[in-house]
């Protein structure tokens, strides 16, 4: 599944993330407000790198924004000590998109057991009870007569 800001928005609304949900409206305010970016239709990532909609969140681009993030060197008090406003966007956006991995990877497995393990399971069930050698051989003569 491509994870991008689409479908974290989709998830997000599902899932009742009301933080998170804030966040991405925020960065589609961005992409529709030219004055915010220089380049119309993208956003920034964390704040630090600029993203279409519809592109992919890969992990190489989590650890790249994670990067820039912690090791900014500010010279503000407050900027070193504290986290700032897209670090605090960056964590919670992550922490979506994994709880969303999780998710689908729960779903895979729940699928795994259907398939692999009680699909089977109620076929053996059913050959067990309706296997020929279990059926009862009674015949009425009157039907009997009516086949020969």
């Amino acid at each position: 599944m491509i994870i991008n800001l689409y479908t974290l928005q989709e998830f997000a609304q599902t899932s009742e993330n009301k933080l998170a949900c804030d966040i991405i409206s925020k960065y589609f305010d961005m992409i529709t407000d030219r004055w915010l970016t220089t380049q119309h239709g993208s956003y920034y990532l964390g704040g630090q790198i600029s993203m279409k909609p519809s592109d992919e969140i890969t992990y190489d681009i989590i650890k790249e924004v994670k990067s820039l993030l912690f090791s900014s060197t500010s010279t503000d008090i407050y900027d070193r000590y504290g986290p700032s406003d897209d670090e605090y966007e960056f964590n919670c956006i992550n922490s979506l998109i994994e709880e969303m991995k999780r998710r689908i990877m729960c779903m895979n497995g729940l699928l795994r057991v259907i398939v692999l393990w009680i699909s089977p399971a109620r076929k053996r069930a059913a050959e067990k009870i309706f296997h020929p050698s279990k059926m009862k051989k009674s015949f009425d003569a009157e039907i009997a007569n009516e086949y020969n």
